[in-house]
């Protein structure tokens, strides 16, 4: 993306100053320096080093209070920033430590959120032109002038503004600029939707998708699956909505114009994107018990179970399409991505048919559930299509991780 070498050394002397009272004003020192570092305005991914020191003063041999600490930087940091490159890179930051961080990190930032709201940024834009931005720090510092030594530096700057004004007037890149702000600004709306949904599906389900390992229903099954296998009927009915709302949200963080080519943007692209598959394969476990369960449901739980199911249909197709655009970056064309399979639509007449028996409320009636040769043949085309997924999913946890 092209930018004004002003306008880098600019937000460099932004960071340094920042840096530098850290250094001097801030009683957690390494870990201020090392927010300020892993998002500064450098138009790269956050540096491993920097990304790892905030890992470590998060983690739990650490003090709630440190804690606590580091998320009121970060949501200092991103709610006070007007450039996208921060906004996303402090993003960056917050969701590789939800992925690889203590679980005290993800509690407390839930705690924060029902506070502050940390990643409600609907309203955040960068609008600003590398000459527009300049032009309003010097207004904003001229009112503040108050010294004569500060209307010497208003001055210089003045001075600077002017020459640079006719640097940018020769220029044809101001608009390509503009776009390319607007883009990454608009990626950076829908990326902190899905991390805030992510808080919200651990706030449901007790536990992290990311962060959960597959486990086996007995010694002698040959393959593994998430809890949602195993859930009870009430459970599984609020758990794969919670889901289902995650997935709709990972599914919306596609780049589009100038941020499609952007190499940050690609590179938190390619984060969400890892965490699609565990995601998804949690919802075919749930679909699976699901169907298992629901000619024993009563029909309210039954209507709700219809509702998941369909949508559960529709996820699929916006996946594929999603699998279809990401290929294209840079950064995922070594990934392996799963096949998905849908059943055939007859399977919802089989359950339309069953909520017109079931009774409203209380226990089913057993000789309403008949397990027909239609019920047996929809579990098993569910069971069939669901462990191919699992088959795909297994190969993409290979060549992902």
């Amino acid at each position: 993306m092209g930018t004004f070498s002003f306008k880098k050394a600019y937000d460099a002397l932004k960071d340094s100053t920042k840096v530098g009272l850290a250094k001097v004003n801030s009683e957690y020192k390494g870990l201020d320096i090392a927010i300020v570092k892993a998002t500064n305005h450098v138009e790269y991914p956050p540096k491993e080093r920097h990304v790892r020191k905030i890992l470590h003063a998060t983690s739990a041999y650490q003090p709630r209070a440190d804690v606590a600490y580091c998320i009121h930087k970060l949501s200092k940091r991103l709610t006070k920033t007007r450039s996208w490159i921060v906004a996303v890179k402090t993003l960056i930051v917050i969701h590789r430590t939800l992925r690889e961080g203590d679980p005290t990190f993800r509690e407390e930032l839930l705690n924060y959120s029902q506070r502050g709201h940390i990643l409600q940024i609907s309203n955040f834009k960068d609008d600003s032109s590398p000459l527009g931005k300049l032009f309003l720090q010097i207004i904003c510092y001229r009112f503040k002038a108050k010294k004569k030594m500060d209307c010497f530096i208003v001055i210089s700057f003045f001075s600077l503004f002017m020459f640079l004004f006719s640097l940018v007037l020769k220029s044809r890149i101001i608009n390509q600029c503009g776009r390319s702000t607007w883009d990454c600004s608009a990626w950076v709306r829908t990326y902190a939707l899905f991390l805030e949904e992510r808080l919200e599906c651990f706030r449901i389900l007790k536990y992290d998708i990311e962060s959960e390992h597959l486990t086996k229903s007995s010694p002698a099954a040959t393959k593994a699956h998430s809890r949602t296998r195993s859930l009870a009927n009430g459970d599984l009915l609020e758990q794969l909505p919670a889901l289902q709302q995650l997935l709709y949200r990972l599914i919306g963080c596609q780049p589009e114009g100038c941020a499609y080519g952007n190499f940050v943007i690609q590179y938190a692209s390619a984060l969400v994107l890892k965490e699609s598959f565990k995601i998804y394969c949690a919802l075919n476990d749930g679909i699976i018990n699901l169907v298992d369960m629901f000619f024993d449901m009563s029909r309210h739980d039954a209507v709700k179970a219809l509702n998941i199911y369909k949508r559960a249909g529709q996820q699929a197709e916006n996946l594929a399409d999603y699998y279809e655009y990401c290929k294209g970056l840079d950064l995922a064309r070594n990934f392996q991505f799963p096949t998905l399979r849908q059943p055939p639509p007859s399977f919802l007449a089989t359950m339309e048919e069953y909520i017109k028996e079931a009774p409203q409320t209380g226990s089913v009636n057993k000789r309403l559930v008949r397990k027909s040769d239609v019920h047996i043949t929809l579990r098993k085309h569910v069971h069939y299509i669901c462990s191919h997924f699992y088959m795909s999913y297994v190969l993409c946890l290979v060549y992902t991780l």
